[in-house]
């Protein structure tokens, strides 16, 4: 696909960028800024995350993903029983956390977020079958905690409590029928913790990586019919400290 095609492009450029900053850094007696008052940390400039995801669900519908910059990618396709399912998504999600003390960070994070989905459906109320395409407009704000405790010179664990609410307005239409598109608006509430490791590559630049349990309970707007959602995956990228 072509927006695939882009991503790896930026993603090449960005660890192009990232290995001359390594390159060209003084070297000091401070092997990292980490856990420096004042510390402004952007997280996970490149990198990649795996795990499970719930297509659809405000809040999961972007497991498994590219990371590239504060772009998320993410493409699927699947099939059961002659039927196939392709699940496209991207999303803007700058993200960041500032040491206000030298073991405490608050940072938060801001998205959104778009997704399309083509599945086959028969529908007892139209001739035949035909597919069935989804749209998922998102839009996302989360506040997060975290302590930074050094392990070794080399090594620190980072675990970090994030909550948020998120908006998502879908969109349901057929291919082959005269029965009009479906909008439903999706409000929900989302926890996420995250156990990183982080680990100085130069003064600035470190790897975080770790896994990440994420829960959601979201509504329709207007009903009193709730969905819940469990997700884990687990997480790796470069990120950057100043």
């Amino acid at each position: 696909m072509s927006i695939g095609k882009y991503v790896t492009r930026f993603t090449g450029i960005a660890i192009v960028l990232l290995a001359r900053e390594a390159a060209a850094e003084e070297k000091t007696g401070e092997t990292t800024v980490l856990g420096k008052r004042g510390t402004v940390v952007l997280d996970r400039l490149v990198g990649v995350s795996f795990g499970s995801a719930t297509p659809g669900l405000a809040g999961g519908a972007l497991g498994g993903v590219l990371q590239a910059g504060f772009l998320d990618f993410s493409h699927s396709a699947s099939s059961a029983g002659g039927a196939s399912l392709t699940s496209t998504s991207v999303a803007v999600r700058p993200s960041l956390d500032v040491f206000v003390t030298p073991r405490v960070t608050l940072g938060g994070e801001l998205g959104f977020g778009y997704q399309w989905m083509t599945e086959p459906l028969y529908d007892p109320r139209a001739e035949g079958s035909g597919d069935v395409r989804s749209q998922y407009y998102q839009l996302s704000a989360m506040g997060r905690i975290g302590y930074y405790l050094p392990l070794s010179e080399s090594i620190a664990f980072w675990p970090r409590l994030a909550a948020g609410g998120t908006y998502q307005r879908d969109t349901r239409g057929r291919e082959v029928s005269d029965i009009p598109p479906s909008e439903v608006a999706r409000v929900a509430f989302r926890a996420t913790a995250d156990l990183d490791l982080a680990v100085p590559i130069t003064k600035h630049l470190f790897l975080l990586a770790g896994p990440r349990v994420s829960a959601t309970l979201a509504s329709n707007v207007g009903d009193t019919v709730t969905f819940t959602a469990v997700t884990a995956s687990f997480r790796g990228g470069l990120s950057y400290a100043f």
